[in-house]
């Protein structure tokens, strides 16, 4: 069986980092898919034709490429049962939520 290291952050530190990294305008936060190591921001999914409340339920958890119709990207899906991903939020009621990783701004 194959083992791996998840890391666990609870969603204010989450949001604490996010903000740190990119400000508060969520539109650049940007996430890396831990597949295919692309790059998405709302901002890019706004572009390629979703909806704003499309972006809440997708973006840092299914990668660009589901929708993609540019053809980067993947088709990776989180979910509780994921086995992808490296990270997940600790949400205030004990849930967690699997998330893709930020792309850390270089310094």
């Amino acid at each position: 069986m194959d083992t791996y290291e998840i890391e666990r952050i609870k969603r204010a530190d989450w949001l604490e980092l996010a903000f740190e990294l990119f400000g508060r305008d969520l539109t650049d936060w940007t996430f890396v898919c831990p597949r295919c190591g692309q790059f998405q921001t709302a901002r890019d999914m706004l572009r390629i034709g979703l909806q704003e409340d499309q972006i809440e339920e997708n973006i840092g958890i299914n990668c660009i490429g589901n929708f993609n119709p540019y053809n980067t990207g993947c088709f990776l899906k989180l979910s509780k049962n994921s086995r992808e991903h490296e990270l997940e939020i600790i949400m205030e009621d004990g849930r967690k939520q699997p998330i893709f990783k930020f792309l850390k701004p270089a310094t």
